[in-house]
């Protein structure tokens, strides 16, 4: 009988050992420093940071700054790798937390599944501008691009681990109207989206103040009687289009100054968008736009009195004039 060496024994039982190895379901860390990593686990962290990636790009867009924390590397099976680990990212001065998880076939060297989970543990007021940007650009639309929104604060309901409902009111206003509006948005928070938004009106936009004729010839007598005249009569309106965003209105009229009646002629400016009354002037016909006398019709009949009764005192006694004085009376017709 030929006996073999014990050298050959041992070798023969290599394969059972490693086999009883392999199939242990104790989860293997891999807590090696500086990233170093067995030749598969290392190709399996690469894989999964290229689909994280890949996943963000997809939710968030392109462009984002990802940094990633040192992963955790788990045989979950024989051919199963699981990796996880967190990481941040930047997108402009704003940053976004992140934990992810992906499983892969060390086989066929592909990602099997891959899960990332944005984290706003804190940050609700981003979510809320998100929310209101989105309001913003609808009333924009629907309004007017014109339109000023003023959000008062926010309420913030938590629905679920990541959808969240954003609700409040704002006031809009646009050119001299004023209304009031409410609205709602529902937001997951795991891709940073909105999924759902509306608005609704609370108090309707005021009608519009619409400048007109009667604007413009009322601030030319409140003009005319700034500048000393009693009265004014308008004689004649015209209407015409200067430009696109301004209209013209004009015409004939007539002041009292004194006692006696001036022709002039008027012009208002009045601008279409913001239906406002911008500027208003007139001139006399008789030779330009001389000063209207300072003085009112009573004012100017009274003047005359105080000075013929002066010339009166100081002929009688031309010695005292200093004596000369008059109390104030009303002038009535």
């Amino acid at each position: 009988m030929t006996t073999r060496p014990i050298k050959s024994l041992a070798t023969a039982f290599v394969p059972m050992v490693l086999i009883a190895t392999t199939a242990s379901c104790t989860p293997v860390r891999d807590n090696s420093p500086d990233y170093t990593y067995s030749t598969h686990r290392s190709d399996s962290v690469a894989l999964c940071k290229d689909a994280v990636t890949t996943k963000i790009n997809r939710d968030k867009g392109h462009g984002m700054n990802i940094q990633f924390d040192r992963p955790e590397v788990f045989e979950a099976s024989r051919r199963i790798d699981t990796v996880e680990g967190r990481g941040v990212l930047r997108d402009n001065r704003r940053y976004t937390n992140f934990e992810y998880r992906c499983d892969i076939n060390v086989d066929s060297n592909r990602v099997v599944r891959t899960d990332v989970d944005y984290q706003y543990d804190a940050d609700d007021n981003q979510l809320v501008r998100v929310c209101q940007d989105q309001i913003r650009d609808k009333v924009h639309k629907e309004v007017g691009p014109g339109a000023r929104l003023n959000f008062k604060p926010a309420d913030t309901e938590q629905l679920s681990r990541r959808q969240v409902r954003i609700s409040g009111e704002y006031d809009v206003s646009l050119n001299n109207r004023t209304g009031k509006m409410s609205y709602q948005c529902e937001i997951n928070k795991r891709i940073d989206k909105i999924a759902s938004y509306s608005n609704r009106w609370l108090i309707p936009l005021s009608a519009p103040v619409r400048a007109n004729e009667q604007d413009c010839h009322d601030a030319v007598l409140k003009k005319a009687r700034r500048n000393g005249a009693d009265r004014v009569k308008i004689e004649s309106t015209e209407r015409e289009r200067s430009s696109r965003d301004q209209v013209k209105i004009y015409g004939d009229a007539a002041l009292l100054d004194g006692r006696q009646w001036k022709s002039i002629e008027y012009v208002c400016r009045i601008n279409t968008r913001s239906d406002r009354l911008e500027t208003v002037n007139y001139k006399f016909k008789s030779g330009g736009s001389g000063p209207v006398h300072s003085m009112k019709g009573n004012q100017h009949i009274e003047s005359l009195c105080k000075k013929a009764l002066t010339q009166i005192a100081l002929t009688s006694s031309p010695t005292d004039e200093r004596r000369v004085r008059f109390i104030d009376f009303a002038s009535e017709p």
